[in-house]
């Protein structure tokens, strides 16, 4: 039981006892109620509900504390790391990561939930009418931290807040009557005092009731963690302990954390305290603390950070869980009944089990160098991103094939940009040539006439290498003014009559021949259904190439973001290479995850892409390759020796019998795979 908790429990009885003496001592429970109010409140609920909470006003998607002054966010979300795949070092590295990362404060507080199988994150926030904005600004920044540890798949709406608290009016039942024969119990034991005392505290309690104060929850939660023996223990053993606990899964639970700036000091002050004990006071018990702070001290030095945390669970994990307090109370209100802990202990609850291998809602990719199954969560897509790099006749477009193929048998609409037409065959995929169909690429869509003059000037500029955007725009401007552009032949006329300059007269004709005798077709036919692009006919042409491609990933994204998010859809753009250099795909990348668009990059090379872009792609598959090939991606993706070895000592997929050899980054976990092909038609 809590310290305190244990104190005040204590100091009841005291004065209950020696108030048998002298009546008047029982009226020393007002003060010890009202000093230790922030226990004695639950303490007094829990003899009328075991579900009491504080209430609460869900409004615009938060959840709103009044009486205590705080402000809540939720979000599904799904783990990007798999605990079963690191070892219990690793793991304990990466928890200490995130936490350090939330850059958590007195005032704000995180929570990881599993209920029936779903991952929830609660980030909380003391608050008061100052400093909202910079309330806004914390939590944003605490969701960007998230996002990169677990994929968030959307945030919880006021209905599904409400589903969640399952808050209404505590309803007095029969056996609370029994409550009501208190104050005559407390009369004939204590006399007059006793019905004084006894009265005020049922009244209090009542009155709560009465004015809606205290509700009941339907928060699955039934038990709270009262201490931490986690703390003290410090052998690498302990974390893969702490790790296996965490792969097996401990059923529907929640851990609330918050800083704690307070451990350091203490864990020196009570290491001294203990050393003076063993040495003046020659106790055996002494000893034994000292190391124990010792330990403290030690992890603290190794970078581990201190924290605050509580636990709730639906059964009784071990003997350090109690029932004595409401669970829905201390999940609203945790602060004063939180342990000491290091980012350590956490490892048991943070949920990094990822959901790779959920029967069939998963994509199989492959086995591992111990023969294991390499699965992805469909689930996780769209809203996730991935690349494929390899060298010629590595298996890149056999790799993508065989993905498509697993994700359409999922749901999942594929878009595929070809440039050299290999895709075409794929069965149950309609193909577009746009040297025969095209869409309009003048068509504003989503956005304004500047805006559009002002991509397609870029793209031109871009893709042809001529340093000419502000005639371009120019040329572009006079092109809208002749009225609306109603398909892209009628906008390239438009240009090359517009143009003084031989040189952007010569591209615009370029571009035009290239789509001479292409009908036009509207964008809906290009994204709403699984469809291939494919750029064969210009090839010969990269620079049109290029631009094309520029042109149609612009106006496939405008359409997306005006859609219907429920449909799921993956842009897979092959040849990446052609357009990366675009500062348009990095804003892709960021922005098509949240409405229904994962965007796949097959290329040769990672050519201009930024640092920043790769971080924003979660699946990485790198196959293997010759020497050069490697070193130029092991930079970028900081391999090791043996991920090296590994991608270097290959063959080609039809030499290892339908395999390809590569390398599956997920965040920092990199696991050496065999990708199992489909079958070439």
């Amino acid at each position: 039981m809590n310290g305190k908790l244990r104190l005040i429990i204590l100091s009841l009885a005291a004065i209950h006892v020696a108030a048998l003496f002298n009546g008047w001592i029982i009226l020393f429970i007002a003060p010890l109620l009202m000093i230790t109010w922030e226990y004695s409140i639950p303490l007094l609920l829990n003899t009328i509900t075991h579900k009491a909470m504080p209430l609460i006003s869900i409004k615009n998607d938060y959840v709103y504390d009044v009486g205590g002054g705080i402000i809540h966010v939720f979000y599904n979300v799904e783990p990007l790391f798999n605990s079963e795949r690191l070892s219990g070092s690793k793991y304990s590295i990466l928890v200490t990561e995130l936490i350090q990362r939330l850059a958590l404060d007195e005032e704000t507080m995180i929570s990881f939930m599993v209920i029936n199988g779903n991952v929830l994150i609660r980030l909380s926030r003391s608050i008061n009418a100052d400093d909202m904005n910079y309330t806004r600004t914390k939590l944003l920044m605490m969701e960007r931290v998230i996002s990169e540890y677990f994929i968030i798949r959307h945030r919880l709406s006021n209905q599904e807040l409400t589903e969640l608290y399952e808050a209404r009016a505590i309803k007095m039942r029969t056996k609370h009557l029994l409550l009501i024969t208190a104050p005559m119990v407390y009369l004939i034991i204590y006399g007059s005092p006793g019905l004084l005392i006894s009265t005020s505290i049922l009244g209090y309690l009542f009155y709560g009731f009465i004015r809606g104060k205290w509700v009941f929850s339907g928060l699955p939660f039934n038990y709270v963690s009262n201490g931490n023996d986690e703390l003290f223990k410090d052998t690498d053993d302990e974390a893969r302990r702490s790790l296996s606990m965490a792969q097996q899964g401990i059923g529907n639970y929640c851990v609330i954390i918050r800083s704690n700036q307070e451990l350091s000091g203490k864990a020196r002050k009570m290491y001294h305290k203990a050393n003076e004990g063993s040495v003046v006071k020659e106790m055996g018990k002494y000893y034994f603390d000292a190391i124990k702070w010792r330990n403290v001290i030690d992890r603290l030095n190794s970078g581990e950070t201190p924290i605050k945390f509580i636990v709730l669970s639906v059964d009784k994990l071990n003997d350090g869980f109690t029932n004595i307090l409401p669970p829905p109370y201390v999940f609203n209100r945790p602060d004063a009944f939180m342990h000491d802990g290091l980012t350590r202990d956490l490892m048991i609850y943070l949920p990094f089990k990822a959901s790779e291998e959920r029967g069939s809602n998963s994509i199989r990719i492959g086995r591992d160098r111990q023969g294991n199954q390499i699965n992805m969560d469909a689930g996780l897509l769209p809203s996730m991103h991935g690349i494929i790099i390899g060298p010629t006749g590595m298996g890149k477009t056999w790799t993508m094939k065989t993905l498509l193929i697993r994700m359409m048998s999922k749901g999942i609409m594929p878009i595929i940009i070809d440039p050299h037409g290999e895709y075409s065959g794929l069965k149950g995929v309609n193909t577009i040539d746009i040297t025969k169909q095209i869409i309009n690429i003048f068509d504003l869509g989503s956005v304004t006439q500047s805006e559009r003059i002002s991509r397609i000037a870029e793209s031109i500029s871009t893709s042809f290498r001529v340093d000419e955007v502000e005639h371009i725009m120019e040329d572009l401007e006079l092109a809208y003014a002749g009225g609306d552009i109603k398909d892209t032949a009628t906008g390239i006329r438009r240009l090359i009559n517009a143009s003084n300059s031989t040189l952007l007269t010569s591209i615009y004709e370029r571009i035009g021949e290239s789509i001479n005798n292409a009908k036009h077709i509207n964008i809906e036919d290009a994204c709403d259904k699984p469809t291939v692009l494919t750029f064969k006919g210009v090839i010969t042409s990269p620079d049109v190439t290029r631009f094309l491609m520029m042109q149609l990933i612009d106006h496939i994204y405008g359409y997306i973001l005006r859609s219907d998010p429920a449909v799921k859809r993956v842009l897979v753009i092959d040849e990446a290479y052609y357009v990366l250099s675009s500062r348009l795909i990095e804003l892709y990348i960021r922005g098509t995850r949240k409405f229904g668009l994962g965007i796949f990059l097959v290329t040769q090379e990672l050519g201009d892409i930024s640092s920043e872009a790769i971080q924003n792609i979660p699946l990485n598959i790198i196959l293997a390759g010759p020497d050069p090939y490697v070193a130029t991606i092991s930079s970028k993706y900081e391999l090791s020796s043996e991920d090296v070895r590994w991608l270097t000592q290959s063959l080609p997929p039809q030499a290892l019998g339908g395999r390809a050899r590569a390398m599956l980054i997920r965040g920092p976990l990199k696991n050496h795979v065999l990708i199992e092909l489909e079958k070439q038609t």
